[in-house]
């Protein structure tokens, strides 16, 4: 009972700051594309952005990394899509952009990708299991030939597969059902419980 009051109390501070965010909040410059991501049954998993602006002589570089993900799977073992969104503009006549993104699993590196037309990079079909941890770097490049000129930076994230909440609060009970339809309306919670189940079962 006590956990229950617990996670109550936390998912009520967690609305009212969700609504002061969501009304003093300006316009979101990265969102998930849902459209561009595969259809396929992994699990997606979003890991941040990359922004690439370059003229030839200067450059903007952005590169912002998800961190202390815990990841729910509803079974020992699953398998994921990992993925970053990016935009790039390079207008120099002798420029180039690159992005990269690298995972480790279990301090393991996984095949980095390099990023491609669709606005979207993804590491896909990674087996996970509980209790796994990941790391994942995101890394900028931006050169120009003429005039000779580099630049680049990078994020570094990580996170943990965990028991998916949804396996442990399922019931009938008039409190799950709503912890339902706050993660139906708000899909952040789901990280959040996932979070408050791993602590639990440690």
């Amino acid at each position: 009972m006590n956990n229950r009051i617990r996670l109550l109390f936390c998912v009520i501070v967690i609305v009212m700051f969700s609504f002061s965010m969501v009304s003093s909040a300006g316009v979101i410059n990265h969102t998930i594309n849902n459209d561009i991501i595969s259809k396929n049954t992994n699990k997606q998993i979003y890991l941040g952005y990359a922004k690439i602006t370059g003229n030839g002589s200067n450059s903007n570089l952005e590169a912002s990394a998800e961190n202390d993900l815990v990841v729910g799977i509803e079974n020992k073992t699953g398998y994921v899509d990992f993925y970053i969104n990016y935009d790039m503009n390079c207008s120099g006549d002798t420029d180039n952009g690159q992005i990269w993104l690298t995972v480790a699993i279990n301090n393991q590196n996984v095949t980095p990708v390099i990023a491609v037309k669709e606005g979207i990079l993804k590491v896909e079909n990674i087996k996970v299991d509980r209790r796994d941890s990941f790391s994942f770097i995101i890394t900028v490049i931006y050169t120009s030939v003429i005039p000779t000129y580099t630049n680049q930076t990078q994020a570094i994230g990580a996170g943990v597969v965990s028991k998916s909440y949804k396996n442990i609060y399922y019931s009938n009970n008039p409190f799950y059902q709503v912890l339902d339809i706050l993660v139906r309306c708000f899909p952040f919670f789901e990280k959040i419980l996932n979070q408050i189940v791993s602590l639990e079962n440690q």
